[in-house]
């Protein structure tokens, strides 16, 4: 998954006050370290466990609110470890899909 492709499925996925300026910041700090730069384009593209880390730093920064929940208590879900963000942020998707009620 290159930069391009990481932009356009993360603002699908994302409410409007996410500042998408930090995604290209989110793909550069989550790929591995490059040996070989001008040989190989190796480091335009992302494998799975870069992609998974990119994707948890874009949950822990926007900090989705468990369905349910009131959006004012916001400094509460900061305070929550990315796997529960996580949690939420997959759970709120699949209610937006409309595959679970």
């Amino acid at each position: 998954m290159n930069l391009e492709e990481f932009q356009m499925l993360m603002s699908s996925l994302i409410e409007g006050d996410f500042p998408v300026r930090d995604l290209p910041i989110f793909f550069n700090l989550s790929m591995k370290l490059q040996v070989d730069e001008i040989s190989s384009d190796r480091h335009y593209n992302m494998q799975f466990p870069e992609f998974v880390e990119a994707f948890c730093r874009v949950i822990d920064k926007s900090s989705p609110c468990p369905p349910g929940e009131d959006p004012v208590n916001i400094l509460y879900f900061n305070d929550l470890n990315v796997y529960l963000k996580y949690f939420y942020f997959i759970l709120l998707n699949l209610r937006l899909c409309g595959l679970i009620v």
